[in-house]
């Protein structure tokens, strides 16, 4: 007889919390990079627009020609427009990662509805593609899991490594060992 394949295993709550807590992180850093560069475009944007503003009363004081002044007003126009473009792509950008961060926030405050269940395998199948984000692995959440159950033997948060002390290498492997088994 054939042996059934046994499904996978459904993602606990915590694996969820954690694919959607590394997401938030990596949106909100994305977003934060974003606004950076949306700042810097706009500070060149008016620089230019200054240079541009010097080189016309340059011209009305005769101190340059009108065809040399011209030709650098229409360089100038043409650095401007380029980071117009580039400034409403970042806007555009911005705007869907907003939204994907807004998603997985509502996510996190009920981590086993719905709407998180099919957010959650968009995160772990795709690379979320409005936000531009890679997907989060599965090795991501293990290792986050893992970290989780290491501190709890320790009593302690999972973030807080400082706080665990150095195991031997026996008891190390064994702890492996038994995390292993919770996946298997």
């Amino acid at each position: 007889m054939a042996k059934k394949k046994a499904a996978p295993a459904k993602p606990t709550i915590d694996q969820r919390i954690d694919a959607f807590s590394i997401s938030e992180e990596r949106l909100d850093n994305a977003i934060e990079n974003l606004k950076y560069a949306l700042h810097m475009h706009a500070f060149h944007i008016t620089s230019f627009e200054g240079e541009m503003s010097y080189v016309k009363d340059t011209i009305a004081s005769g101190h340059l020609t009108r065809a040399l002044g011209d030709a650098k007003i229409a360089d100038i126009k043409s650095k401007i427009s380029h980071l117009r473009v580039e400034a409403s792509d970042m806007g555009r950008d911005l705007v869907k990662k907003s939204s994907a961060l807004a998603d997985i926030r509502a996510s996190l405050y009920c981590p086993s509805s719905e709407l998180a269940e099919r957010y959650f395998q968009r995160l772990i199948e795709t690379d979320l593609p409005d936000a531009g984000i890679e997907p989060v692995t599965r090795f991501m959440l293990y290792s986050a899991d893992f970290d989780r159950m290491l501190a709890a033997s320790y009593d302690c948060e999972a973030s807080d490594r400082e706080a665990m002390p150095p195991k031997s290498e026996q008891t190390f492997f064994s702890d492996c060992e038994a995390a292993e088994q919770v996946y298997l």
